[in-house]
């Protein structure tokens, strides 16, 4: 299994708020995909769009979500998983800097359904 930076930077992120059982394979149905799946202390899936720009210039990298298809990957999701009760759609956008560093911005919550 392969892995970029930003993929790992943000796996260590999701970590370190205490969500469990943070799998890196993702989740992928025609109606788009999630980069990471994990459980919060609820017991609610949460899956995770990861984004990873390369930060060269000034200029800020934005990010971009599509709250209607994160939507359509839930109802995916829970069809496809029976036994989950809820889950979240997270964002998060991982900024490498040139030379050393990187920044996450982390946007929880931008879709969710329950059953």
């Amino acid at each position: 299994m392969r892995y970029d930076i930003g993929e790992l930077i943000a796996k260590e992120f999701l970590l370190s708020k205490d969500l469990k059982s943070v799998d890196m394979t993702g989740y992928e149905c025609d109606e788009g995909k999630a980069d990471a799946i994990c459980i919060d202390e609820s017991g609610c899936h949460v899956l995770v769009n990861v984004e990873t720009h390369r930060k060269r210039g000034v200029e800020e990298p934005k990010q971009v979500y599509n709250v209607k298809r994160m939507r359509r990957v839930l109802m995916c999701y829970l069809a496809d998983h029976p036994e989950v009760k809820a889950a979240r759609y997270d964002h998060i956008l991982t900024t490498i800097y040139t030379g050393n560093g990187a920044e996450v911005a982390y946007t929880p919550g931008l879709a969710s359904k329950e059953r």
